[in-house]
């Protein structure tokens, strides 16, 4: 009697991606699907589900012999359906129990299309970058937003935020991922956009402690939300052909604006305690080093092709194999009283 997996075949990265998935799948699946029935989980039925899932992945990966695109692809469809299908619910108002078991087929059903549609969506660098930076922004658009409503009591509870987070952030990845390969983003024009996004949001979240303005905490986020949204279309506009704005021109203007923003606050703290001090001065001390920085940029001459920055550069040599979409950023981050310190950012992506 022939065995299901072959004893000469040796699975390559793509089957084990495809067998953890299956084997995450199949545990999250028993585990969810065991809590909605009982309202109990036993551990060991989760482990039974792992390791059945994971033979069960490696035989279906010897028969269909999957490529890195179409495990990356099944994946992220399993959790683009399975956000989906918990936060439709959800926002709906139905009960938990129905949303967890709506999630476990759409989950399912995702991982297949993920898969089947792999060879139809070729994804670059580019479409990554613009993923790992449009989904998070979604999430944290709708949860800004969704709280702010809760706040005010307007038609939506703790639960509905839940669904409208899920449903965001799962749509967002839904439409991106489809339209991604026609857009054709480039990573350094995603990074700049990010990079003004997050400056908006940070300019959002010090002007209500500069002005002393009353409100709750979310609507100091919304406030904050806004500004980045106003600073993204900003971004888009100067890297869309229109304009063709090189974002390597940006880095000088950008540590201009970070040690601007840092002399600003710290000058500030020297004469007063006051958040709404350093906050000003924050606020002065980064405009002032955006337009310094500016000047000294505009002073140098046009940097190389932007092609070449995409196929050189210090990391691609030190790291050449380093796999995924890496970028790292340091900001200016204020606390509640509006003393300013450094947020830095180091994100990975594999696919």
């Amino acid at each position: 009697m022939g065995s299901l997996v072959s004893a000469s075949w040796e699975p390559d990265r793509a089957d084990i991606s495809l067998a953890e998935l299956v084997a995450a799948e199949a545990g999250w699946i028993t585990g969810w699907a065991q809590s909605a029935a009982v309202g109990d989980v036993q551990p060991g039925s989760i482990g039974i589900g792992i390791f059945g899932g994971a033979a069960g992945g490696l035989a279906l990966a010897q028969l269909i012999d999957p490529s890195p695109e179409q495990s990356a692809l099944a994946a992220w469809g399993a959790l683009l359906g399975n956000g989906l299908g918990a936060g439709v619910p959800l926002l709906a108002a139905a009960d938990p129990d129905v949303a967890t078991m709506s999630m476990l087929p759409t989950g399912v059903v995702g991982a297949v299309a993920g898969a089947a549609l792999a060879p139809k969506i070729p994804l670059e660098r580019g479409d990554k970058a613009l993923l790992a930076f449009s989904v998070p922004l979604g999430l944290l658009e709708a949860t800004a937003v969704g709280a702010w409503l809760v706040d005010r009591q307007v038609g939506l509870n703790t639960s509905q935020l839940q669904g409208l987070v899920l449903t965001t952030g799962a749509a967002t990845g839904l439409v991106v991922t489809g339209l991604a390969p026609h857009i054709d983003p480039q990573p350094l024009d995603v990074g700049f956009v990010a990079s003004t996004t997050a400056w908006g949001a940070y300019h959002g979240s010090l002007l209500p402690i500069a002005l002393e303005s009353q409100g709750t905490a979310a609507d100091l986020v919304l406030v904050s939300t806004l500004a980045a949204d106003g600073f993204l279309v900003l971004g888009s506009v100067l890297v869309s052909p229109a304009v063709d704005f090189d974002p390597r021109r940006s880095l000088i203007p950008q540590l201009g604006g970070v040690g601007g923003a840092t002399l600003g606050s710290l000058g500030a703290l020297m004469f007063s305690t006051r958040g709404r001090d350093a906050a000003r001065g924050a606020l002065v001390g980064s405009t002032l080093g955006f337009v310094a920085g500016g000047l000294v940029e505009s002073r140098r001459p046009a940097p190389a092709p932007r092609l070449a920055a995409y196929k050189g550069g210090v990391l691609g040599r030190v790291l050449p194999d380093l796999p995924g979409e890496w970028s790292f950023s340091v900001l200016p981050a204020p606390d509640a009283e509006g003393r300013l310190g450094l947020q830095t950012q180091l994100r990975g992506v594999r696919w």
